[in-house]
């Protein structure tokens, strides 16, 4: 992606990852569909985790045993870093997803000078109640997260 393109998270963005332990992989890409259309089903938010936007380019497509969406992709006119999310999930329960942080789109600060406290929790909250959807029972997640390149920051470097 070229630098200055404008679906590219300028000022950070943060990935979660997960792999469901003891869950049975879908059959098939069919089944891995239904399961993360039914587990969106519940909107919390108005752009929920793992976002199933079903319309080309940017709907979910399949990716050998996977199934990923880039919304940001480049055939998408408008498009900018806030709306660009990128995620994919296989067929055994390996999830990942990277979005773009939102206090680098509003109007309330200057882009990359704040940081909002409640929202990367309400986030990880919402995309694990997900995850449990998606698997059927919440015990059997385990959970990465990583906040990434944050200009001055110890996590991210």
């Amino acid at each position: 992606m070229p630098k200055d393109d404008p679906a590219r998270f300028k000022r950070g963005f943060y990935e979660q990852s997960f792999e469901l332990v003891g869950v049975e992989p879908t059959a098939n890409l069919k089944e891995l569909r239904d399961r993360l259309y039914k587990a969106g089903e519940v909107k919390l938010t108005g752009w929920g985790p793992f976002v199933y936007l079903d319309r080309a380019p940017i709907g979910p497509t399949p990716a050998g045993d996977a199934i990923e969406a880039w919304i940001g992709h480049p055939d998408e006119q408008g498009r900018d870093g806030r709306h660009s999310d990128f995620w994919r999930v296989n067929r055994a329960g390996c999830m990942y997803e990277i979005r773009s942080h939102d206090e680098d789109y509003t109007e309330k600060a200057v882009p990359g000078t704040a940081f909002e406290l409640t929202m990367p929790i309400w986030r990880i909250g919402e995309t694990l109640l997900y995850v449990a959807r998606f698997a059927g029972c919440s015990e059997k997640i385990q959970k990465s997260h990583t906040a990434s390149n944050i200009p001055g920051s110890k996590a991210g470097g």
